[in-house]
């Protein structure tokens, strides 16, 4: 009888890496939908769920908003 394959409960350190970083190009694709959007819109309330989603499968794998959520050093003047 052959053995089952044991899953992990959890990613690896490379693995999470690997995610956060094909969700962030994934994320940065859409971006230019909701630049050209109408924020009322239907398509692009669809896009914005979308990337909330994405945002959040990141939160919960990392347990940290992905980089394009945070606010970058020196965005705001003194």
């Amino acid at each position: 009888m052959v053995r089952r394959h044991t899953r992990r409960r959890s990613m690896t350190e490379i693995e999470r890496a690997r995610f956060v970083g094909d969700i962030t190009k994934f994320h940065h694709g859409l971006a230019g939908y909701l630049h050209a959007l109408e924020p009322r819109g239907p398509d692009y309330r669809a896009v914005h769920t979308l990337t909330a989603a994405l945002r959040q499968a990141i939160l919960d794998v990392t347990g940290d908003d992905p980089d394009w959520c945070k606010v970058q050093p020196g965005a705001y003047p003194r």
